[in-house]
């Protein structure tokens, strides 16, 4: 979503800013950030863990911004713990992302 569509009790996302620099340029909005190893919340300035990156069970910067945002999609609709116990549990779908072999190790 463009900050000019989001509508009031929106949550952003944006997987190009820092969350310093989504602070400055976005005062007042809350979004999702990655923040020392932590996927958070950020609403004025207070950041709120929803849970480790690393503990996150695909593979890949893609799949990591596509946790943050579907945390962004749900945030006020589903509790914190529920997220992160969901995206812990997603190990993807059939067929995609999957070790075909390893070649020399």
């Amino acid at each position: 979503m463009t900050l000019s569509a989001a509508r009031q009790g929106d949550c952003l996302f944006s997987a190009l800013l820092s969350p310093e620099e989504f602070c400055r340029r976005f005062a007042g909005c809350p979004f999702v950030c990655l923040s020392g190893g932590r996927i958070c919340f950020c609403d004025d300035g207070a950041l709120t863990p929803v849970m480790e990156a690393a503990t996150l069970p695909l593979p890949g910067k893609h799949q990591l911004l596509d946790a943050m945002a579907a945390i962004a999609l749900v945030w006020g609709d589903v509790p914190t713990e529920a997220m992160a116990e969901a995206l812990c549990a997603f190990r993807g779908v059939p067929h995609r992302m999957q070790t075909v072999a390893v070649v020399r190790g």
